[in-house]
């Protein structure tokens, strides 16, 4: 889905199920706008990834000066879903850096089968561990250029994610790319607010050094050799000191 593109779709022509789907993924799609910290935007987003997929893992690639980061991975576990955050290079153990490199290039979803992906000559190490399941893969798209990376997987069942969903979940992932687009954009507002902070306070504490020696330099310097020698205490430094002359 290219960011700033609409298909419009008569009312009619949706089924009950798939008019629920629309519901569903425009409410989660209201809940990313809501998010501005990006931690728990990207909880929320893999969250409901995962589903409205029906995915057992996910995986969440951006781009960091040109090179793809695994910011968090989830799994499906009996008790809900379990989000892990971190920022670290795609390995043999986090996701196909076959297929994500080949979304980020195409700027295309892909959804596809283990077993064929394996068949057509993908010796990725990921895929080689996967016996079966389904594999979707969504770009996330901002003014043109592929920020990230969604990777849904479902290890269980074959054909288990609906190329009819698919569209619906580029809606997620279109808001993801807006909403992850606009929470970088505030985390360098505070990280700039806070470098300003910063060096207004170091050129407090150095204006208020330069006065202290300022005045200081007014009483002269002197040289004291306390064992062997007395020292020479101005009448106004024994007054500042408020000591007796």
């Amino acid at each position: 889905l290219r960011e700033g593109t609409t298909a419009h779709v008569p009312s009619g022509a949706l089924s009950t199920s798939q008019k629920l789907d629309m519901l569903s993924i425009t409410r989660a799609c209201q809940a990313l706008s809501r998010e501005i910290e990006p931690d728990a935007l990207i909880r929320t987003l893999l969250s409901n990834a995962m589903t409205h997929a029906g995915a057992t893992y996910a995986a969440l690639t951006l781009v960091h000066a040109g090179t793809l980061h695994v910011e968090a991975t989830g799994r499906t576990r009996a008790d809900g879903i379990d989000i892990c955050l971190g920022n670290a290079l795609p390995t043999a153990d986090t996701a196909p850096l076959s297929l994500i490199l080949q979304v980020q290039r195409e700027h295309e979803s892909l959804l596809i089968n283990v077993c064929d992906a394996v068949r057509r000559g993908n010796a990725d190490p990921y895929l080689m561990r996967l016996e079966s399941g389904s594999i979707m893969c969504l770009p996330l798209i901002q003014q043109n250029e592929v920020i990230g990376v969604l990777y849904l997987e479902n290890a269980l069942i074959p054909d288990a994610f609906e190329a009819s969903r698919m569209g619906v979940l580029e809606l997620l992932a279109a808001q993801a790319a807006i909403s992850l687009h606009t929470a970088r954009l505030y985390t360098d507002l505070l990280a700039e607010n806070q470098r300003r902070r910063d060096s207004e306070c170091t050129l407090q504490r150095t204006q208020t050094l330069l006065a202290i020696g300022q005045e200081v330099s007014r009483y002269g310097t002197f040289v004291w050799k306390y064992h062997t020698e007395p020292s020479f205490w101005s009448p106004r430094l024994l007054a500042e000191l408020g000591l007796p002359l």
